[in-house]
């Protein structure tokens, strides 16, 4: 499930929406027990401990885990709220190839979101994510070069938050 600025709710994200998105299931078999615990915290209400579980994941070098404890920070879900902390778990989910990271990260440079603003790393970064499938990532650097000094979420971007296949419960 994916939220724009304003938090309404968009449409689902497929396990499978970059390229070897599905390579973390073969990784290890105790992480993806981890996430899939996880998962069922976060279905059930307990986002404390689905944050706790994704961390241990995510800490493992998991991207899956990573870009979903970047999402709790980043929503305050289970954790304190921080865009700083949404940053560095998004980013190095980025790194691996998370094209919801990716656009994230690139959405976070724009604004200047707890990380300095950096116009050129946006695009940079939403050049990854549309390279990599994100339809998030191909709308906020047409909002941007639409937009570009006004850009802000008066212009409806989007940041992708996956709400953990809550749409297929």
């Amino acid at each position: 499930l994916t939220v724009n600025a304003e938090g309404s709710e968009n449409t689902a994200w497929p396990e499978n929406a970059w390229p070897g998105a599905t390579s973390y299931l073969s990784q290890d078999e105790d992480i993806y027990s981890i996430i899939e615990k996880a998962q069922e915290a976060y279905n059930k209400g307990n986002h404390k401990e689905a944050a706790r579980l994704y961390r241990i994941a995510a800490e493992r070098g998991n991207p899956l885990a990573q870009y979903r404890l970047g999402t709790r920070y980043f929503l305050g879900e289970g954790v304190n709220k921080s865009a700083e902390e949404a940053f560095k778990w998004w980013k190095r989910a980025a790194e691996q190839g998370n094209p919801d990271a990716q656009n994230n990260i690139g959405r976070m440079y724009a604004e200047g979101t707890g990380v300095k603003k950096d116009k050129q790393k946006a695009q940079e970064w939403w050049k990854k994510a549309v390279d990599n499938g994100s339809g998030h990532a191909k709308h906020n650097s047409e909002m941007f070069n639409k937009y570009d000094e006004t850009y802000g979420s008066e212009n409806n971007l989007r940041i992708s938050v996956d709400y953990d296949s809550l749409n297929d419960k």
